[in-house]
């Protein structure tokens, strides 16, 4: 059964303890703590996935194409970054004992950290440009549903040429 994760939570993995809790609060709503027993595979080596997964608690195998094992414990400075964050996976994750892992959408974590990066380089600019509600144009704009479907790799391109 997957719970949802609070903010605490979040702000324990990179890139997620660099963010504003603003930025941090906007990825809660595609974020789960998913629960695996021991021996459960949490994905397989050349499996895509929109997720990217951070260990909370427990302990993880990492099984390469060669079948070298990397073990990544829970609280340890190697489970502080997504575990094997590529897509298609270049290795298999199977749990070594019971483990809650932290599940965010790869999509969503790719936009607020593009509006992190954006925002730093405008916020000084445009302080004096908050509108009635205390939304300044820029964030109006990214959560727009037009601007969702912009790349993220693009919307920082946008906000030079703006």
């Amino acid at each position: 059964m997957d719970e949802k994760p609070n903010i605490e939570i979040l702000q324990q993995f990179i890139p997620m303890d660099s963010l504003s809790e603003s930025h941090v609060a906007e990825l809660l709503a595609d974020a789960a703590i998913q629960h695996f027993p021991a021996g459960k595979m949490i994905f397989k080596r050349g499996q895509s996935s929109k997720a990217c997964f951070y260990l909370v608690e427990g302990q993880i195998d990492l099984c390469d194409e060669n079948f070298n094992i990397s073990p990544i414990e829970a609280n340890t400075p190697a489970s502080q970054r997504a575990f094997d964050n590529y897509t298609p996976h270049k290795v298999s994750a199977v749990t070594t004992g019971d483990v809650q892992i932290l599940a965010i959408n790869r999509d969503r974590l790719d936009l607020v950290l593009t509006w992190d990066q954006a925002g730093n380089y405008l916020v000084e600019e445009l302080d004096e440009d908050v509108d009635s509600l205390g939304n300044d144009w820029m964030s109006s704009l990214l959560q727009s549903k037009l601007f969702q479907k912009v790349p993220p790799g693009n919307i920082q391109q946008l906000f030079v040429a703006f």
